[in-house]
């Protein structure tokens, strides 16, 4: 199914508008398909349909995937509809504060809401926002997230990371004994290549670390098989090989480093 249109800056103000409206202005006898025609272009057309429309559930299905808090304009028993509800979170994650509280507390509908908008984890069931998936992707969208999460997770040095990645002031969400770590100093922070579980970045294996007359001789491989070698400096940190490799990689992102032996990536 091909993304539907992002709303433009009008509609975001009629949708506002029609939060606060009077009553519908379509006939009542408006037909289904002009229906679904209308909230095809507006999301926000549900709020000018007849009652029985808005109760139509490919008429509101169709409304909230051209703009999520169209959900908030139908019957309201669609905010307990987990299909309806987890279509308007992936347009806009913040309709999260207005569903049923079984649906925050749905794991799915939770991460597919945070990875729109990382403040809607605000919304989230306490139990999700202890969960650690979730929360790495809410404060890869918006570091300020991290606001919203356990105080177990905001004392998580690898959530923090990658809050600080997005947003360096969100280390003050952070608890006072961290916030002076190195690891999360913003400088150290814009400095650090290495990938957190769950991030896109590319994989290599270190294959050989060999000391050599003139340093140490670094050779790494791709997940496809292709080999790079150099040498580095004989005080070369695990952080200079995984700066070498990205350049490797023709990108200024970051990488996952596995060491030969090793089952599981590096940590940052």
């Amino acid at each position: 199914q091909a993304l539907a249109q992002a709303p433009s800056l009008s509609e975001l103000h009629a949708c506002a508008r029609a939060r606060h409206a009077g009553p519908p202005s379509m006939d009542a006898a408006a037909g289904r398909e002009d229906a679904l025609a209308a909230v095809r272009n507006t999301g926000c057309a549900l709020r000018d349909l007849p009652l029985e429309l808005r109760a139509d559930r490919e008429v509101v299905l169709a409304a909230v995937r051209r703009h999520g808090p169209a959900v908030e304009l139908a019957d309201e028993r669609f905010l307990a509809d987990r299909e309806v509800v987890l279509e308007a979170v992936q347009q806009t994650g913040t309709v999260l504060y207005k569903v049923a509280a079984e649906l925050q507390a749905d794991r799915e509908v939770v991460l597919a809401a945070v990875r729109q908008s990382g403040e809607a984890l605000k919304f989230a069931a306490e139990e999700l926002r202890g969960d650690r998936e979730i929360v790495l992707e809410a404060v890869r969208e918006n570091g300020d997230a991290l606001q919203f999460a356990s105080e177990e997770l905001k004392a998580d040095r690898e959530v923090v990371l990658e809050a600080v990645r997005r947003n360096d002031l969100a280390l003050m969400h952070a608890p006072l004994e961290i916030r002076g770590e190195s690891l999360l100093k913003s400088e150290h922070v814009a400095d650090n290549p290495i990938a957190v579980e769950g991030s896109v970045a590319p994989t290599f294996s270190i294959s050989e670390l060999a000391l050599r007359a003139g340093g140490v001789e670094v050779v790494a491989h791709t997940l496809g098989g292709n080999e790079h070698r150099t040498v580095l400096p004989r005080s070369a940190s695990v952080g200079d090989v995984a700066r070498w490799l990205r350049t490797q990689h023709g990108s200024t992102g970051l990488v996952y480093l596995n060491l030969s032996g090793q089952n599981t990536p590096v940590n940052p």
